[in-house]
């Protein structure tokens, strides 16, 4: 056994920073949050954990597509990225473009083959949240619809989870115009820290009409509007508030956070600030959904 002096222990040392940038090609975060989501989306509607084997499926499914998403931006991205994100996977040479596209094609391919053991209905959310990534991939992603599969994507996690473990209430329907209201949001939220790198690059969205400051205001809007639409919906169906208005509050005090970090704080990325306005955002949903059902 070489000792931990030894050129090749060495050269194993070195070989894990090129491995953990070669992952980011996935775009872990997201696609974590996104797993996170589902679980307790499907353990809201169980009304406690998800029965095991459903909760491996859900999770593989949206782990996968999730992977598919990151990895085909990447690759659509890769040029843009050289000038303005060199540090990003392919630009750095931690992963090469038909290695990425390939894993993109592959995950692809093992989520819709097993959303389809999750049922009809909830193969064919899977199916449109998927279309709804690549669309954003392949060309939305620089126009001014760039926002449009976000809110086509976000109300289709809950659907999607309560999908596959039973059939969803009458009442759940009420989560499209609150999606809808949060996915606006978090695609503002996720583009504010890039604008100036993606006008570099050439790409121009709705956020660049609108410029830094309204960007801010409109997430701040529409996330505002969502949580006051949540509450009046649990109150219109006379549901307990107490709980979702506590999670509302601290789901206000992460957004703050997150405007902070948008800021550009000394020693932190800005990118951070999306992590808060996400995790908001999972915070309002899950707590909206086990009040209403």
């Amino acid at each position: 056994m070489p000792s931990t002096g030894s050129p090749q222990a060495s050269q194993q040392r070195r070989a894990w920073p090129a491995r953990l940038a070669a992952l980011r090609v996935i775009h872990p975060f997201p696609t974590l949050m996104n797993v996170a989501a589902a679980l307790l989306f499907a353990a809201v509607a169980a009304g406690g954990p998800p029965e095991p084997w459903l909760a491996v499926r859900l999770a593989a499914v949206m782990f996968l597509t999730q992977a598919a998403i990151g990895a085909l931006n990447d690759v659509c991205d890769r040029r843009a990225d050289a000038l303005s994100k060199p540090w990003k996977p392919i630009p750095a040479g931690a992963v090469s473009p038909r290695a990425a596209l390939a894993l993109a094609a592959g995950a692809a391919a093992g989520a819709v083959t097993l959303g389809a053991t999750l049922g009809a209905v909830a193969w064919l959310y899977g199916l449109l949240g998927l279309a709804a990534g690549a669309a954003y991939d392949l060309g939305l992603k620089r126009t001014v619809l760039s926002g449009l599969p976000y809110l086509v994507a976000l109300p289709l996690v809950p659907l999607w989870a309560w999908e596959a473990s039973g059939q969803a209430p009458p009442t759940l329907w009420w989560v499209v115009p609150l999606g809808l209201l949060l996915g606006l949001s978090l695609h503002l939220a996720n583009v504010l820290p890039d604008l100036e790198e993606d006008a570099a690059a050439g790409i121009r969205h709705a956020a660049h009409l609108l410029g830094p400051a309204w960007t801010a205001r409109l997430a701040w809007a529409a996330f505002l509007l969502a949580a006051a639409l949540g509450g009046g919906v649990l109150a219109a169906l006379d549901r307990p508030l107490l709980l979702y208005g506590a999670a509302a509050a601290l789901s206000l005090l992460l957004l703050v956070a997150g405007t902070l970090l948008f800021r550009r704080p000394r020693g932190l990325d800005p990118r951070l600030g999306f992590g808060a306005w996400a995790a908001a955002a999972l915070l309002l949903s899950v707590s909206w959904l086990a009040a209403l059902t």
